[in-house]
């Protein structure tokens, strides 16, 4: 895990390119480096500390995840490949696995009128969501603490002990779990009167990509515009779940790690 984190932190706090790309991100991009510098060792500095976005906006920074988590979002811009830009704006998005709120955040500065539902099953991390959202002002963004699968009811969270980004129901750990409530796609957006289309589905969400997308109906899946996901290849067979897509009508393509469902 060190040797991981010196190597990201090697290849960004000396890159004058890569600030260069945090300035038009950042109100002090050099705040990045510094907080880095904080934070890059577990249990190091346990102090928050906050990155002040260029519209005002804070991201705060509990730990090294966090700045790996707006590095993948903010600087490299991991979700937004061009097919997808192309389909926006869209008039709701769903961000399954939100975690702390980042991809939310980024989403509502793309497109702010877009009504966002972030769901979220892991107590601290939600709680991090929620706070992102208040000191960001976003408006109609809801939080949801729950996860997703293919029926409602409870699953166990297994949890990842360094990473906040790696808790999961389908990838088992040492570390004790947590039983956490679970809904379905067609559930959340019945009970929040999502009714129309242009939706965009994301889902970061450590395997549980697989039972939302092998539960969507023909009707659910002609309201989603796009959907943008991280395989988790050793769970399941990726070839299965792409023609599944396909034969609801999207088209794919892979752009490493993440993969994009398209409607015509």
């Amino acid at each position: 895990m060190i040797p991981f984190r010196a190597r990201f932190a090697a290849r960004r706090l000396l890159n004058f390119a890569y600030y260069r790309r945090l300035a038009s991100i950042l109100a002090t991009p050099l705040s990045f480096g510094w907080i880095l510098t904080r934070k890059i060792m577990p249990n190091c500095s346990r102090k928050p500390l906050d990155l002040t976005l260029k519209n005002g906006g804070v991201i705060r920074v509990e730990e090294f995840w966090t700045l790996f988590l707006f590095d993948e979002v903010f600087a490299e811009k991991c979700y937004e490949p061009d097919a997808l830009l192309r389909k926006g704006p869209f008039t709701t998005i769903v961000d399954v696995g939100a975690n702390i709120g980042l991809f939310t955040i980024r989403m509502k500065q793309l497109w702010p009128k877009a009504r966002v539902l972030a769901i979220e099953p892991h107590p601290h991390n939600f709680e991090r969501l929620t706070g992102h959202i208040e000191a960001n002002h976003l408006s109609d963004v809801r939080a949801i603490q729950a996860g997703l699968a293919e029926q409602c009811g409870c699953m166990d969270l297994y949890l990842d002990p360094r990473n906040i980004g790696g808790h999961s129901m389908y990838k088992t750990s040492s570390t004790p779990p947590i039983s956490v409530p679970v809904s379905t796609l067609e559930q959340v957006l019945r009970e929040n009167d999502v009714t129309g289309g242009n939706i965009l589905l994301k889902l970061d969400c450590e395997g549980c990509e697989h039972a939302v997308i092998s539960a969507l109906t023909p009707e659910i899946a002609s309201r989603i515009s796009c959907i943008i996901f991280e395989p988790e290849r050793a769970l399941y067979n990726l070839d299965d779940l792409l023609g599944k897509l396909r034969s609801l009508g999207f088209t794919t393509s892979s752009f490493s790690p993440l993969v994009l469902a398209v409607r015509p």
